[in-house]
């Protein structure tokens, strides 16, 4: 049995039942068909499951955390079988990802413990969303800007186990976020990861239609300023249903990436959200709502590089406030 289990059952089970309050509840559960360079290097049905709870424990105090599968920092998938390999067992194991003290103001936050990898949405050139950092992020809200300052460990990249995994103190960012209107916002930060220094910067342009439709463009940039090399990229992301009527709102995402990054990017470059590989990549990818409850989903993507990739997969979303 995994250990946070027993740290589950024997923690967090008791503190709700000596009155404190179980807050939003989380559960995503996928399944996908994973085809790497048409079959030559991957061919693969893969499994993830996702539990992101809260406890509260004073008025605005709660303790938080995210149950996961996945082997690493930018991965939540678990290998279901693998038809190059017929017959193969594969384990499907959980870690404890996350495990918080979570603070909250009226317009600040404090998070402290094995906190997310991102402070809300996630960037393509940001941290993974399925990642962690061991330590502290503390943010504050002004009327038009969020500085943020995180400190703490980001090194044992491949061990997803908050119970077993090395920590180092080796990262520390700071980041301003800007939102001058309902219909742009940017970002910049600096990161240090490994006495390797980063810069990052983000700009996102909503554009509206004359209905429900839209499109938002986002260009991203993070580069290693001690060695030299960087990422950029390029999103388009729209409602593609809701610009021919307003019934079809949320029935269908699209997505469409390019990016170029060099081999000399460094750690912090390859634990971002969207890396696949160095050099130039585009891709397209969509998520289909398929129930009016909006909990199951259909999802695709076509990553097109030296070495392509499809996915296909079904999500299950199950929320509770």
């Amino acid at each position: 049995m995994n250990r946070f289990f027993i740290w589950f059952v024997f923690i967090i089970l008791p503190v709700v039942g000596a009155g404190q309050s179980l807050g939003p509840v989380r559960l995503i559960t996928e399944s996908r068909y994973d085809n790497i360079d048409s079959g030559r290097d991957k061919n693969r049905i893969q499994g993830a499951l996702r539990l992101n709870w809260q406890v509260q424990v004073t008025g605005n105090g709660s303790v938080a955390g995210l149950i996961s599968t996945g082997n690493s920092y930018t991965s939540r998938w678990a290998d279901l079988r693998d038809f190059k390999v017929p017959g193969q067992r594969f384990p499907f194991t959980m870690n404890l990802r996350h495990l918080f003290w979570l603070q909250t103001g009226e317009n600040w936050r404090i998070q402290a413990g094995a906190i997310p990898s991102v402070k809300g949405f996630v960037s393509s050139t940001g941290l993974g969303g399925n990642g962690w950092i061991d330590g502290m992020r503390a943010d504050y809200r002004f009327e038009s800007l969020t500085a943020e300052m995180v400190a703490g460990s980001l090194y044992d990249v491949t061990n997803p186990n908050f119970f077993e995994r090395r920590m180092r103190a080796n990262y520390a960012e700071v980041e301003l976020s800007f939102r001058t209107s309902k219909v742009i916002s940017f970002e910049v930060s600096a990161e240090q990861v490994n006495r390797t220094t980063y810069g990052r910067s983000e700009y996102r342009h909503r554009l509206n239609g004359s209905g429900p439709g839209w499109i938002e463009l986002t260009a991203e940039a993070l580069v290693n300023l001690t060695d030299r090399a960087g990422s950029v990229g390029l999103t388009a992301e729209t409602d593609l249903l809701a610009w021919i009527t307003p019934e079809w709102e949320n029935r269908l995402e699209l997505w469409a990436y390019l990016n170029h990054t060099d081999p000399a990017i460094g750690t912090r470059g390859r634990l971002m959200d969207d890396f696949y590989t160095t050099g130039g990549t585009a891709a397209i990818e969509f998520e289909v709502r398929l129930n009016e409850e909006g909990t199951l989903f259909l999802f695709q993507k076509s990553t097109f590089a030296d070495v392509s990739r499809f996915d296909i997969g079904l999500k299950l979303d199950l929320k509770k406030n």
